[in-house]
């Protein structure tokens, strides 16, 4: 898993290459300006109490916390003791963390539920919501498909496809016309990323073909 981490304090002693280290990971530094978060659940074989974080949560600062969520994205698979503390984090968490959940939500075996914290969040979050686009379509949740089409249809009433004006809002517009098309079937929301592809905006361009070649 890449990310972007500022250099820790001149103070801090790390291992090479370690740059952050918290309680769930740690952050290494692969080459220069790019960085690996590496989970010490993986890793290490760490495994958290759920009734300890539980206990804990409101104590916990929003780097803690989104530490803990990305610790648990980098799993494969999950346990039943790791889905209870993924449903701390549904239930206790918020919108810092939750974008972040929503891909290893995906494993989770209470399906009923994730989809309906899924459904929710894209009911109630008005950005930022193109992970949550991508769990419902991983899910072939066909019973969103109303409500992806009624955010689709926000975006275009918007005042048009959205382009470089608002990336943020691109990316989730791109994110939703993948949902529909692998959802429903329909081409025209395909033909809605492809016009993407010559878009002036580089990242749109890659993020567009990336959508169109992804299984």
């Amino acid at each position: 898993m890449k990310s972007r981490e500022p250099k820790p304090g001149r103070h801090q002693t790390l291992p090479r290459g370690i740059v952050r280290e918290s309680k769930w990971l740690r952050v290494r530094e692969v080459k220069p300006n790019v960085f690996e978060i590496q989970s010490k659940l993986l890793q290490d074989g760490l495994e958290p109490d759920p009734e300890e974080v539980d206990r804990m949560w409101p104590q916990l600062s929003p780097r803690e916390r989104l530490d803990l969520c990305l610790a648990y994205c980098a799993k494969p698979e999950i346990t039943k003791q790791d889905e209870r503390i993924l449903n701390i984090m549904m239930e206790r968490g918020d919108e810092t963390i939750w974008g972040d959940l929503a891909s290893v939500l995906t494993r989770h075996t209470d399906r009923m539920r994730v989809l309906g914290f899924l459904r929710e969040r894209v009911r109630e979050q008005r950005t930022l919501v193109a992970n949550y686009y991508q769990a419902l379509e991983t899910m072939g949740d066909a019973g969103a498909v109303p409500l992806l089409i009624r955010r689709y249809q926000t975006y275009i009433a918007g005042g048009g496809k959205p382009e470089m004006a608002d990336q943020a809002l691109a990316v989730d517009y791109l994110g939703c016309c993948r949902a529909l098309w692998k959802l429903t079937g329909t081409d025209r929301y395909r033909q809605a990323i492809q016009e993407h592809v010559d878009a002036p905006s580089k990242f749109l361009r890659d993020l567009a073909r990336r959508l169109l070649e992804r299984p």
